[in-house]
């Protein structure tokens, strides 16, 4: 009877194993493919993403407000030079009159040439995050390999736990941990589609903005505001890069242990606590590199 007993135990024992080591696998396994998605959507270019379906929309509309924003720098042109006025003699100055011609030629070239300048920040960007990644081992392998530190001692450590009711114990918080890493990843990854939409919304508002550059000083501060914005945004995408790289280096440390509680418990809790702690770090990446530029 004790055999049979044994054998019972052993059985129900080893399907519970099999039940936590898939609830640990599906749950990094969410984490690793969200997470590398958001990466890989950082170092994409707006031409690039989805096909470049976004960027020619965006280009289509950009090119209707150019017009615009073309017949509207002619009249902040007009109004920065009666502000700029002394007296009729010294506008028909020579280096007067060339300087207006300057700033005419010079403001129609930014209006025409935004998506232009946008790109070259853009490239900035590529390269910061490029970087980034290969900083140093442990975030140059995220995109290789992005399993969890410890991953396949946690899955061993498993195999050793035969008390059911641990296992059973185990397995709800399982379930969490399941979850919390969908919940991660998915955030993570709609934070990083938020940021994309909202470089490529801003790109179509470039030239209007721009329009009004050769205006007197209160109406200029615009086109300076609007830049200043821009590579903000932009630049979302290297804080948010170094928040990844943290978050995922932490994971694959020893960084929070619990020396109460089991070594996969233990492990589980340190994932979902860095986790959500990465989460929110790349929650306020927009708030932190618009007040380092001054834009927010």
């Amino acid at each position: 009877m004790d055999a049979i007993g044994n054998w019972i135990n052993d059985f129900i024992a080893g399907g519970l194993q099999y039940l936590l080591k898939g609830e640990i696998t599906i749950g990094t396994g969410f984490y690793d493919s969200l997470i590398g998605t958001s990466i890989e959507t950082l170092r994409a270019s707006p031409e690039s993403w989805n096909a470049g379906v976004g960027w020619n929309i965006i280009v289509a509309i950009n090119n209707g407000f150019v017009v615009i924003a073309a017949s509207l720098y002619i009249i902040f042109w007009l109004i920065g030079i009666c502000s700029d006025s002394l007296d009729i003699r010294s506008n028909l100055r020579l280096e007067v009159v060339l300087k207006h011609i300057a700033k005419l030629i010079v403001g129609e070239f930014i209006i025409t040439h935004t998506i232009d300048i946008i790109k070259v920040i853009l490239s900035l960007v590529y390269s910061g995050t490029g970087l980034i990644m290969k900083a140093d081992s442990t975030s140059s392998s995220i995109l290789a390999d992005n399993s969890m530190y410890g991953l396949d001692s946690t899955l061993e450590a498993v195999s050793s736990y035969m008390n059911i009711w641990e296992l059973i114990l185990l397995i709800v918080f399982g379930i969490v941990f399941m979850f919390t890493m969908l919940i991660v990843g998915g955030g993570i990854l709609y934070l990083t589609y938020v940021r994309l939409f909202k470089v490529l919304m801003i790109i179509p508002l470039s030239s209007l903005a721009s329009s009004t550059i050769a205006s007197s000083h209160q109406i200029s501060n615009t086109t300076i505001s609007y830049w200043k914005y821009a590579f903000a945004t932009i630049l979302e995408a290297v804080t948010i890069m170094i928040a990844i790289v943290l978050g995922t280096a932490l994971m694959k440390s020893n960084a929070i242990t619990f020396a109460s509680l089991s070594v996969v418990m233990s492990w589980m809790a340190k994932c979902i606590i860095i986790g959500f702690t990465m989460l929110g770090a790349i929650k306020e990446a927009s708030a932190i590199t618009h007040r380092a530029f001054g834009a927010g």
